[in-house]
């Protein structure tokens, strides 16, 4: 698989909640930053627990991607993101209330190493 390959699991992976799939995209330590919700992480156990919340918080979460521009060694992607946020949860960084269903667009940048993403940075707007 090349990197958008990659990219493009990434994202069918995450929508069906295909977390095994998921996660064998990642190298074995892996960054993932998005200041915009709080998460600054680093190691491939770390990136299981924040996707299990993620998915927990945001069941119906999915991502379209809009735009995808591979390099030699990442891929950006413009994605919408929509999902609403679980009850129970509490307010969570950069999320709206339990039970409201937002909408946000993201930067996703993904870096690869050996065929594996060894860091993702995400940017987005404010949901809306």
């Amino acid at each position: 698989m090349n990197i958008q390959e990659i990219a493009e699991t990434w994202v069918d992976a995450y929508n069906r909640q295909d977390t095994e799939r998921y996660h064998a995209l990642y190298s074995d330590n892996p960054e993932v930053i998005a200041d915009r919700f709080g998460i600054r992480i680093r190691g491939k156990q770390a990136n299981r627990e924040l996707i299990s919340t993620y998915l927990a918080v945001l069941p119906d979460g999915r991502m379209t991607v809009k735009s995808l521009i591979p390099g030699d060694h990442l891929v950006a992607m413009e994605v919408d993101f929509v999902g609403t946020v679980a009850p129970g949860f509490g307010k969570l960084p950069g999320l709206p209330d339990p039970g409201q269903r937002f909408s946000a667009e993201l930067c996703v940048v993904l870096e690869f190493h050996d065929g594996l993403i060894c860091r993702e940075r995400d940017y987005s707007d404010l949901p809306h």
